[in-house]
């Protein structure tokens, strides 16, 4: 069974989401504090998905309500959002 996860990364800034990565000694890592002076950018989870690549759309509705707009799926790409 494939499982495709999907999230977004987004520019510091928004406080509705609590994962950020910190870049300390040049090394990326997963950081719950919004307020680290290193965390320059967040995750949003989206969802799971069980199956093939190109199916769940729950994950993409969600995506595109979240974005505002047609969201790229591709296997290995990320959803983005415009800054």
């Amino acid at each position: 069974m494939n499982v495709g996860i999907y999230f977004n990364i987004v520019p510091k800034g928004n406080d509705k989401l609590s994962l950020y990565f910190e870049n300390k000694n040049s090394t990326l890592k997963l950081h719950s504090n919004k307020d680290s002076d290193n965390a320059q950018w967040e995750v949003k989870w989206l969802g799971a998905e069980n199956g093939k690549y190109g199916k769940g759309q729950g994950c993409l509705d969600q995506q595109r309500a979240w974005n505002g707009h047609e969201g790229r799926r591709t296997p290995g790409s990320l959803f983005h959002r415009p800054i």
